[in-house]
């Protein structure tokens, strides 16, 4: 098989070789001198066809006409572009330069810049910046140093209006309503309790709160108010004016059925009366009171109910002889008391261990006095603030004895504090 195959190939390569023998010595076949001159020798030029050429007309009435080339090769040889005009040489411009750029070197000729149209110019209004001004405030001689001397340096643009500043102070701040005796920044934002009022801060903060109570706003005057209880420097007239506020403030956003303290509560299904007081940290009988119902009442569900957040505390001074009561900050009321000696008070804090009804009294020397008895002096209401020390009542009838018992209120009195004051507040004796 592959005898056979190296045969073919041997054969197809003698064939080539022969054809290309015979081209290399063929020779053109000469014609026939007969019929040389039957044929128009054109016909074996290119297969060409050229147009006429087309050559400028002569410029002048004497210029003689050119002869017509014989045939189409003959016209192209002598005129290559025969149909077109005859290019023109290509000219650049000469490169204008401005002067200044024209002396760079010496081959660029110098020639003037071209003129261009003159641009308007444009010019912006001049924009005046705005005067810093200082707002000038009022007078005032109790703040010092000045403004000026707090404001950073500034450049001298702006000197005259420094200088404007620096002539004019700031009014005092003034904080009636908190502290009074503030003479710093640091002393007025410190949570205190004043120590002592002046009467202007006290006029301050008494329109204050009238302007509060006359927008509904009682709990708030109530609060501006309280503060002032215990301001040491306020008269006897200025005293009495303070408590008439606020006793009347008081029965109305403490005591009233008014929701002004917090929102109404809404009764659950099934709860009592007793676990509602339980849950706002004041006794019973104290909400049931402001409610206008009994302890045992049964509550409907969905019945809105004015509570107090407590609880309560109470103060009492030995040198007023006087206890009063406060719902968290606010004041609550105020009591007349008297002191036994049967144990005398003693200054201090303390908190309540237990209270009673209709106890039983025993004197120093052993006397018993039954809670029945219109002369004990217990007056049915009993509260035990431990070591010894207690609050209670009075009795009914005058005995003539001025020692017996220990811090003793009317027996009004006493019954709205024993409602009021529960186990676990906090009582304060001081002078």
């Amino acid at each position: 098989m592959q005898t056979i195959k190296t045969a073919v190939v041997v054969v197809l390569l003698l064939f080539v070789l022969y054809g290309g023998y015979i081209a290399l010595n063929h020779r053109e076949p000469e014609l026939d001198p007969a019929i040389q001159g039957l044929v128009d020798p054109d016909v074996f030029g290119a297969d060409v066809d050229l147009p006429e050429p087309n050559f400028p007309p002569p410029r002048g009435p004497s210029a003689p006409s050119a002869p017509a080339p014989s045939n189409a090769f003959e016209a192209f040889a002598k005129n290559p572009n025969p149909s077109f005009s005859a290019p023109q040489p290509i000219t650049n411009p000469p490169l204008t330069l401005p002067a200044s750029q024209a002396e760079l070197g010496p081959g660029i000729p110098k020639t003037a810049a071209p003129e261009l149209p003159e641009i308007p110019s444009l010019e912006l209004p001049k924009i005046q910046p705005p005067a810093l001004g200082v707002p000038e405030l009022p007078k005032s001689p109790a703040l010092d140093p000045p403004v000026g001397s707090l404001l950073p340096k500034s450049p001298s643009s702006i000197d005259s209006n420094i200088q404007q500043a620096s002539s004019t102070r700031v009014p005092t701040l003034d904080l009636p309503t908190l502290h009074g005796d503030a003479k710093t920044m640091a002393e007025a934002t410190q949570p205190r309790m004043p120590s002592s009022a002046s009467s202007k801060s006290y006029s301050n903060a008494k329109r204050m709160a009238l302007e509060q109570a006359n927008a509904g706003k009682l709990k708030e005057a109530l609060a501006t108010l309280s503060v002032f209880y215990d301001a040491q420097d306020l008269t006897q007239e200025q005293h009495n004016d303070l408590v008439d506020l606020l006793d009347a403030l008081a029965r109305e956003v403490i005591f009233s059925q008014r929701h002004l303290l917090e929102v109404p509560y809404v009764v659950n299904p099934g709860e009592t009366l007793e676990q509602v007081a339980k849950t706002c940290q004041v006794p019973v009988s104290i909400l049931a009171k402001i409610n206008g119902m009994d302890e045992q009442a049964t509550l409907a569900p969905n019945k809105k109910l004015k509570v107090l957040q407590g609880p309560f505390r109470a103060e009492i001074v030995l040198d007023r002889n006087e206890m009063t009561l406060f719902l968290g900050e606010l004041y609550a009321g105020r009591y007349p008391a008297s002191f036994g000696s049967e144990p005398a008070p003693k200054p201090g804090v303390y908190e309540i261990q237990d209270k009673q009804r209709d106890r039983n009294y025993y004197s120093a020397n052993g006397m018993q006095i039954s809670a029945k008895d219109p002369k004990n002096p217990f007056g049915g209401y009993w509260i035990d603030l431990g070591e010894d020390l207690c609050i209670h009542g009075s009795s009914a009838v005058d005995t003539g004895s001025t020692n017996m018992g220990c811090i003793s209120l009317s027996p009004l009195d006493a019954g709205d504090v024993f409602g009021m004051l529960g186990r676990g507040c906090q009582v304060s004796i001081r002078r």
